[in-house]
């Protein structure tokens, strides 16, 4: 799956994980099993697909990521909607999110109007 992002990078250079979300198993946490380096810089990513009985679908939605770093500072990063109909979505990890070392957690924000939806926390490592 080629990535559209808004600013032009190589693909063969990105690390990061499909991870599957069902948004029902709000007090479940979901290891990634993701693990970047504190010094990629617009290579590490978290790509996500969300569901709930179903692929769920993303259209008229924005979605940010919430990040909990390991030294217990937050970082909203903006999320980009790469297939609406499927739920999938990529957070691209800036310098920001990954200046800490250790386990972060991340919670995908999906709004819609007036509805929120938050998903379950999302665990990854920094090294």
């Amino acid at each position: 799956m080629k990535l559209q992002l808004i600013y032009m990078i190589k693909q063969e250079l990105l690390r990061g994980k499909l991870v599957q979300v069902n948004m029902y198993n709000v007090n479940k946490t979901i290891n990634s099993k993701a693990v970047f380096n504190q010094k990629d810089v617009k290579t590490a990513m978290l790509m996500c697909q969300l569901k709930l009985d179903k692929a769920l679908n993303l259209a008229d939605c924005a979605v940010s990521a919430e990040i909990l770093k390991p030294d217990d500072t937050k970082v909203v990063q903006k999320a980009q909607i790469i297939d609406a109909e499927n739920g999938i979505v990529a957070v691209g990890l800036t310098e920001q999110c990954l200046s800490a070392i250790g386990v972060a957690q991340c919670e995908l924000v999906i709004q819609s109007e007036n509805q929120i939806l938050y998903s379950p926390k999302i665990y990854s490592s920094r090294s």
